[in-house]
């Protein structure tokens, strides 16, 4: 249900997520009562409401309730906070519900309000305050990635062009010594061929470890033939991959392929540990107002639930990536039935 707010052109979107309707338009008074920009609300007495309005309207704010009928306190809200990480959060709560409200800023919300307490001026600070803070920390993450992706191209260079090439020139000295083999024993030659191999074998994992720090053919040849390559190059494992894609030939801005790529290395290398699948699906479709990403598998899934799916750090770096380009992760799996990794970017992100 949207409220509306007698403003011509709402500048900032707010879902809120409170059960009671009296409750909401009070809120939505508060708001019509700012007079420093103008609001649009949208209400939701639910989580499950809730979620289809952030995935259908662009909202730029969310005051969640943790009394919902269909909330578990603050672990709701770190499942919540978790499928739509690139929106600010604020928690309503009761005196008696302050601490809870607490433990789930440290969780990711930027701000919790009494309901006891709320005013328009309260309300209005707090809004303000959690965006800029939510931007802040989208730009100090995006600072963190830009970073790494600096010393894996660092690292990568100094493997292609250092290691790689005195490896390389050694095997050459080395593969010109063969004319003399026919002086050698028979147990000299083996050393030799044994030496020789692993050489080669080193040369080619050294291109692999800096082709996986930084793949120039992102930057070379796009994001559709790099993920190709990739697949490619992972038909050794036995398992079955098919890439799907709508972008027929056009590219996406540098920084979003990059980010996109890492996320899909980070989710296949995951699967490849874990998942014990036999097919893999990924699909990337460009509409209208936003970039779909998704990565299927038919592996032994896991619980959402479980510690290893917060605390591991693939699963940090997809999230993290996520988050840079204001986006939102789902990610659905339980034991027995595979994992499906959904990822929406808005089109000012994903257009460039």
């Amino acid at each position: 249900m949207q409220i509306n707010l007698n403003q011509p052109k709402p500048e900032i979107s707010v879902l809120i997520l409170v059960e009671d309707e009296s409750e909401a338009i009070f809120i939505t008074n508060l708001l019509d009562d700012t007079t420093t920009c103008s609001f649009a609300a949208y209400h939701a007495g639910s989580i499950k409401t809730g979620k289809t309005l952030l995935k259908e309207k662009s909202i730029d704010i969310v005051l969640f309730d943790l009394s919902l009928p269909d909330s578990y306190g603050a672990h709701s809200f770190i499942q919540l906070f978790d499928d739509f990480t690139g929106h600010p959060f604020i928690i309503l709560t009761s005196i008696n519900d302050e601490a809870i409200a607490q433990n789930s800023v440290l969780k990711g919300a930027q701000d919790f309000l009494l309901k006891e307490e709320i005013t328009t001026v309260v309300l209005n600070k707090s809004i303000h305050y959690a965006i800029q803070r939510k931007n802040m920390e989208k730009r100090m993450i995006a600072e963190l990635i830009d970073t790494e992706d600096t010393v894996r191209r660092r690292i990568a260079s100094d493997l292609h062009d250092g290691l790689g090439q005195n490896l390389t020139s050694a095997s050459i000295n080395l593969e010109s010594l063969k004319s003399e083999l026919i002086h050698w024993s028979v147990e000299k030659q083996q050393v030799f061929y044994q030496v020789l191999q692993s050489l080669q074998d080193s040369i080619a994992e050294t291109r692999a470890i800096a082709r996986n720090l930084m793949p120039k053919t992102v930057d070379e040849f796009g994001l559709v033939l790099s993920v190709e390559s990739m697949i490619n190059a992972l038909k050794y494992t036995g398992i079955d991959f098919h890439f799907f894609n709508n972008l027929k030939g056009k590219r996406l801005a540098l920084n979003v392929e990059v980010m996109i790529y890492r996320i899909i290395q980070e989710a296949v290398n995951n699967i490849l540990k874990y998942a014990n699948a036999e097919i893999v699906s990924i699909h990337l479709m460009k509409y209208q107002d936003n970039l779909i990403l998704m990565v299927e598998d038919d592996g032994v899934g896991f619980s959402t639930s479980a510690p290893e799916f917060t605390s591991g750090v693939g699963l940090t770096s997809i999230k993290n990536r996520v988050k840079s380009l204001s986006g939102n992760l789902i990610i659905d799996s339980s034991p027995g039935d595979g994992t499906t990794i959904t990822i929406e970017i808005p089109k000012q992100k994903s257009y460039g």
